[in-house]
């Protein structure tokens, strides 16, 4: 069953919670970085392939709580250019969990 990027909450659709989404990742990023963490995005995974064929990017965080993941399309949003890496980081093998969130807040 597809639903489709239209179905709303009753204030937002879904395409603009997505967008809304990544641009807060894109914000922490930024914050993160000027706060001396080690963050990025690439179109490649740590191995070199290109996220999902082609066409979109990852972006992360590394906590000391652990490594928080995004993927978006690449021409959803304007990338940081300082922040372009070769290739993505490392995935730790844990599950994305709002502990790393949560740890960026201090609590």
């Amino acid at each position: 069953m597809q639903l489709g990027t239209e179905i709303s909450e009753g204030y937002h659709t879904f395409s603009e919670l997505y967008d809304h989404r990544i641009m807060l990742f894109l914000a922490l990023m930024k914050a993160a970085s000027d706060a001396g963490l080690e963050c990025g995005w690439s179109r490649r995974h740590d191995d070199g392939e290109l996220c999902f064929g082609g066409g979109w990017v990852i972006g992360w965080i590394t906590t000391p709580a652990g490594l928080q993941a995004r993927y978006h399309m690449e021409d959803s949003r304007p990338l940081p250019p300082s922040l372009e890496r070769p290739l993505g980081s490392p995935w730790n093998g844990q599950e994305e969990t709002l502990t790393a969130l949560a740890e960026l807040m201090g609590g």
